[in-house]
């Protein structure tokens, strides 16, 4: 990775994860003690190193969630249910086909299934599209970072999980570029991706 490139923008099919509000505070009470106060009062040292920055450092901005098609997001409710009677049909290490039978049937009538299904099929029916259309949004976050003077990990920190005004002036820098990308467009029309500001 080169050092000038922030490690939260590498992009491959992954998930996307976004830290609650709850979660920042927390990690701005604790923090600052760590850094004797620098971030509380504005004095955070020019470079703080990448060991030193907490795990909120690497979160998306919450606006760039907007930009990715819903078949990447992950679906946040667990089935208790199905896995508590997934462990009691195999608690004696085997499975019947009368139990797999019953998992199959619970498995098409759960509406969590069934849409994690759906999500699956449409990324392989859209597996080239997603992949140009996420590499572009890559690229465009990238340069509206470096036009914003971000150009690390610490400034990644500093100036867009943390300055909210400025993290705003990267989104509007990368919203202009998409506007200007009729091919994004075009995409982001076939994956369902509504592109307002």
């Amino acid at each position: 990775m080169r050092p000038s490139e922030p490690s939260i923008v590498r992009y491959t099919e992954s998930d996307t994860v976004l830290i609650s509000e709850e979660a920042k505070e927390l990690a701005k009470k604790d923090y600052p003690e760590k850094n004797q106060g620098k971030i509380a009062t504005g004095q955070m040292d020019a470079a703080i190193q990448d060991k030193d920055l907490p795990l909120e450092a690497l979160s998306l901005p919450s606006w760039y969630g907007n930009y990715v098609p819903n078949a990447m997001t992950v679906t946040h409710s667990i089935s208790h249910e199905f896995w508590d009677m997934v462990g009691e049909l195999t608690k004696d290490n085997s499975l019947s086909d009368e139990d797999r039978s019953q998992i199959k049937n619970y498995l098409q009538n759960d509406p969590i299934h069934q849409v994690n299904l759906a999500k699956d099929e449409f990324r392989r029916q859209f597996k080239n599209e997603i992949s140009e259309y996420m590499d572009s949004i890559g690229k465009y976050f990238q340069e509206s970072l470096k036009e914003n003077g971000v150009n690390s990990n610490s400034d990644y920190y500093k100036k867009v999980v943390l300055d909210k005004d400025n993290s705003e002036k990267v989104h509007q820098s990368m919203q202009k570029r998409i506007e200007s990308d009729p091919r994004l467009l075009e995409l982001a029309e076939i994956l369902g991706i509504k592109l307002n500001s």
